[in-house]
């Protein structure tokens, strides 16, 4: 493994490549969150064998997983949140967040934000050429992932009625008017 650097240089030594049978599973690879850690040793290659979602690695300096992100297509009801309303005819299209985890001795250096920018612009990229209007996950209840999350401008949609639920959610369509 490689030495854990005081600051991440993110433009030369990070890459974000997806998880595939040449990648051999890091088995130092440690997160806060002991199921997330699980994910990704043990469930994360059979959910993209069976087409449930797709995972992707944050690796630095090609070698060392320093953090994994997995996303998949999903939904929500445009009554979970009145700024949805009115934005078709049926449920919102959405890229999930299913999993985000960082290796726990780069925690703090910027790897959640870059995997959370890295999902936002690939949802930007395939609503253009397919519906996707949010970039959406369920969050634990943990105040700092909660935090974490509106930092990054999404909007916090808790659990009403039959929802199973909270919910975060990022309008992309609020990004390319920016663009």
């Amino acid at each position: 493994m490689s030495k854990i650097p005081e600051r991440i240089d993110f433009d030369n030594d990070v890459k974000i490549v997806k998880l595939t049978s040449i990648h051999k599973v890091d088995n130092g690879f440690e997160c806060k969150k002991p199921d997330y850690t699980e994910y990704y040793k043990v469930h994360a290659f059979n959910d993209m064998m069976y087409g449930i979602g797709k995972t992707w690695l944050c690796t630095y300096k090609s070698d060392t997983v320093i953090g994994f992100i997995s996303v998949a297509m999903s939904h929500m009801k445009p009554e979970r949140h009145e700024s949805l309303m009115g934005k078709g005819y049926g449920n919102i299209p959405a890229l999930l967040i299913g999993h985000l985890a960082t290796r726990k001795d780069y925690e703090k250096k910027g790897v959640g934000t870059r995997l959370i920018a890295w999902a936002i612009k690939e949802a930007v990229n395939i609503s253009d050429r397919v519906g996707c209007r949010i970039v959406m996950l369920s969050p634990e209840n943990d105040q700092e992932v909660l935090d974490f999350y509106k930092k990054r401008g999404f909007t916090y949609v808790p659990r009403e009625g039959n929802e199973k639920e909270d919910a975060f959610f990022l309008d992309i369509h609020r990004i390319k008017k920016l663009e």
